[in-house]
């Protein structure tokens, strides 16, 4: 954790909040939230030793109106 802690602090990673799933046993899983640059990511993921994943994105614009399926497209 102090590695994750100082690497974000040094490099001006905004970190979201942190979650331990069961703090009451050693080397329990911990789950971060960050806004890292893409740039970063890698230094990251070797400094300390975690592995991120990217957020699911959505596009609330992604169809063309004349392509929703009205109630006569469905069966």
């Amino acid at each position: 954790m102090s590695r994750f802690v100082m690497f974000c602090l040094c490099n001006k990673v905004e970190i979201g909040s942190i979650h331990p799933f069961n703090a009451d046993y050693p080397r329990s899983q911990v789950s971060a939230a960050v806004r890292i640059h893409p740039d970063q990511i890698e230094a990251f993921e070797t400094e300390t030793g975690g592995k991120l994943r990217k957020p699911p994105r959505i596009s609330l614009n992604a169809s063309s109106p004349d392509l929703i399926p009205t109630q006569e497209d469905t069966p």
